[in-house]
């Protein structure tokens, strides 16, 4: 994140940031290995019919939680390393998770 913001700067660029969480372009594949075997803690997309597939669920209490805290996390170092240079203008927050085959996660809650 520190090489980044010295770049922009360097080259005179304001950055846009893209959180994805536990989703990028709709898939978990950036999710450690720790996480991808533990299917009990952060359950998988349920598909309409009740075939799971190997996203992790939106209604996972554990990976919500982790996303939650790695968010704050970035915020508090943005606002650390950037605050009175203002390098990074805006964090675009991905609100789609993707659930290819289907229109949405069925696990029920």
């Amino acid at each position: 994140m520190n090489g980044v913001l010295q770049e922009a700067r360097r080259n005179n660029l304001k950055l846009v940031l893209l959180w994805f969480g536990s989703w990028k372009n709709g898939l978990s594949s950036y999710a450690p290995y720790w996480v991808k075997k533990d299917y009990k803690r952060y359950p998988r997309i349920r598909l309409q019919g009740g075939k799971s597939i190997e996203l992790l669920s939106t209604f996972g209490e554990a990976s919500r939680d982790a996303d939650a805290r790695a968010y704050r996390a970035l915020m508090r170092h943005i606002r650390e390393t950037d605050g009175q240079q203002h390098t990074v203008l805006a964090m675009q927050v991905e609100n789609e998770v993707g659930v290819l085959r289907d229109s949405r996660d069925r696990r029920k809650t």
